[in-house]
């Protein structure tokens, strides 16, 4: 089977499994195939998982049948989610990237242990927006993670006192 056809296959599949139901015009639409080659993909799905799929002759439309398991993907709620009703999901809030400077540069000094010199303008707890003056420091990186909103953190040890600090990677405007 041709790798094009299998991606055909994964999507009927999906899309009966999640929605209940799957036609050849939704193939058709999907690939911008023929009627003859949908039809020729569903009895590849058939042959593939017999039983799965019910075809209904009044309304010309499959249905997904009680007690079938899907054999080409692995249910996937989120993915499901994005795919068939995005206008009813949440919008993540937009969170502020790293620099790619500042990426390239942490990692390096993650992997080698040493030192940088950091220049970072921390967000106000308040406004969530930059205040007050930069903090330049000579740090040593300890811990890295993203918190719960996505953002990446850093557990830095300052190199003359030891001090501990916890930032957020975005917060740093530049690093020597």
């Amino acid at each position: 089977m041709r790798h094009a056809q299998m991606q055909r296959l994964v999507y009927l599949e999906r899309v009966a499994y999640w929605t209940g139901r799957v036609s050849r015009l939704d193939l058709m639409e999907a690939y911008g195939i023929s009627g003859v080659q949908a039809s020729t993909d569903f009895g590849a799905y058939q042959d593939r998982n017999p039983g799965a799929l019910r075809y209904d002759l009044s309304v010309k439309r499959y249905f997904w049948a009680d007690g079938a398991r899907p054999v080409l993907c692995v249910p996937d709620f989120s993915g499901a989610l994005r795919e068939f009703v995005p206008q009813l999901l949440r919008r993540p809030p937009r969170i502020r990237q790293p620099l790619p400077a500042v990426q390239r540069a942490v990692l390096r000094a993650a992997m080698s242990g040493a030192a940088l010199s950091v220049a970072y303008r921390p967000d106000s707890a308040a406004t969530g927006r930059r205040e007050g003056k930069a903090v330049t420091l000579e740090v040593v990186i300890r811990e890295l993670w993203q918190d719960s909103n996505g953002r990446w953190m850093a557990n830095l040890s300052e190199t003359g006192s030891g001090q501990a600090r916890e930032i957020a990677l975005a917060d740093i405007t530049h690093i020597r």
